[in-house]
C-alpha cells in the first residue's frame, strides 16, 4: 500500500505511515477526531475518516490546511508541485511520414535500377542491335532521372528530421549532449569528419530519445549501427560505380560498370531499409518519452 501522512487541521504533518498500520491504530482507538491525511498524487488533504473509518464527530474543513510533508512552505494544501510536462518542441509525425515515404520510394527506384543492371548484363553477354542498345540507354536514363529527382527531397527531408530530433531531445531536458542539432547536420558536409561525426550525433540523439535525463547510459536502438555501416558502404560502392561508368569504353568495361552498379543498388536498398527502421525507432522512442512524461 502507499505511504500516508496525517495531520491535525493547521498542524504539522506526521509520517509517512503504512495505510494498514493506520487502520490498526484506528481499531485500537489511538486516532483522534478531525485528522486529515495526504499521499502522493492527491491534490489536497482529506479527512482521515474517508480512509480508515475513524468514528469521530462530523469533520469540519480547516481554515488553514496543513503544509505538505515535501514542501512545508507551500501555502495551499501543501501538495508537491507537479512534474514539468514533457512535450515535443516540434512534433515529428508529419516529417517522419514524409521521410519514410521518400525512403520507400528510393528503395523502389533502386530495385528498378538493379533490374536494369541485370538486363544490361544479359544484353552485353550476347550480340545485340543498335535499337536494343538505344532502348537500354533510354531505360537507364529514365531510372537515373528518377533517382536524381528523389535524391534532393529525400536528403533535405532526412537532414531536417535529424535537426528536429536533436531539438526535441533538448526540449525533453537532455543536458550535456556534445553535438548541437546544427552540427548534427553540418558534419555530413565536412570531409573525413563525415565518416564518424554524424553517427556520433545520431547516437546521442537516439540515447536521449530513450532517456533524456540519463542519456549517457541509455541504450540506442541496435539498428543504428547497421544503418551507419550500410550508409558508409553504399557511399563507397556508389563512388566505385561512378568511376567504373566513366572508364567504360568497351563491352568489358560496360559489363564491369553494370556489375558494380548492381552491387551499389543492393547496398542502396539495404541503406534505405535500415534508415527507415532507424527513423521509426528514434521517433517511437521520442513519442514514448512524451507519453510517459520523461
Amino acid at each position: 500500500m502507499s505511504q500516508v501522512w496525517i495531520a491535525a487541521p493547521g498542524g504539522q504533518p506526521e509520517g509517512p505511515y503504512d495505510e494498514q498500520a493506520l487502520r490498526d491504530r484506528n481499531a485500537r482507538g489511538e486516532l483522534g477526531a478531525n485528522l486529515l491525511y495526504w499521499r502522493e498524487g492527491m491534490a489536497e488533504w482529506r479527512p482521515l475518516a474517508e480512509l480508515v473509518g475513524v468514528l469521530a464527530p462530523a469533520w469540519q474543513a480547516p481554515v488553514t490546511p496543513p503544509p505538505s510533508p515535501y514542501a512545508p512552505s507551500l501555502p495551499v494544501y501543501g501538495a508537491p508541485p507537479p512534474r514539468p510536462r514533457i512535450a515535443f518542441a516540434h512534433d515529428p509525425t508529419n516529417l517522419t511520414r514524409w521521410l519514410v515515404g521518400f525512403l520507400w520510394a528510393t528503395t523502389a527506384v533502386s530495385a528498378l535500377s538493379l533490374l536494369d543492371d541485370v538486363l544490361q548484363l544479359q544484353l552485353l553477354g550476347r550480340p545485340f542491335t543498335q535499337e536494343e542498345a538505344n532502348a537500354s540507354d533510354l531505360r537507364s536514363g529514365a531510372i537515373g532521372l528518377l533517382m536524381l529527382l528523389l535524391f534532393v527531397p529525400t536528403g533535405v527531408t532526412f537532414l531536417r528530421w535529424i535537426h528536429r530530433a536533436g531539438v526535441n531531445v533538448r526540449a525533453f531536458g537532455a543536458q550535456g549532449l556534445t553535438i548541437s542539432p546544427g552540427w548534427a547536420v553540418g558534419y555530413y558536409f565536412i570531409p573525413f569528419l563525415n565518416l564518424w561525426k554524424p553517427y556520433q550525433a545520431m547516437k546521442e540523439i537516439a540515447q536521449a530519445s530513450v532517456d533524456p535525463r540519463r542519456w549517457a547510459t541509455a541504450l540506442a536502438p541496435s539498428v543504428l549501427g547497421w544503418w551507419w555501416a550500410f550508409w558508409l558502404i553504399d557511399n563507397w560502392v556508389s563512388w566505385a560505380a561512378f568511376q567504373a561508368s566513366l572508364r567504360a569504353d568497351d563491352v568489358t568495361g560496360l559489363q564491369m560498370a553494370a556489375t558494380v552498379s548492381a552491387v551499389s543498388n543492393v547496398t542502396g536498398i539495404l541503406s534505405a531499409l535500415t534508415a527507415i527502421a532507424m527513423v521509426k525507432a528514434v521517433t517511437a522512442a521520442q513519442r514514448a518519452t512524451v507519453e510517459r512524461g520523461g
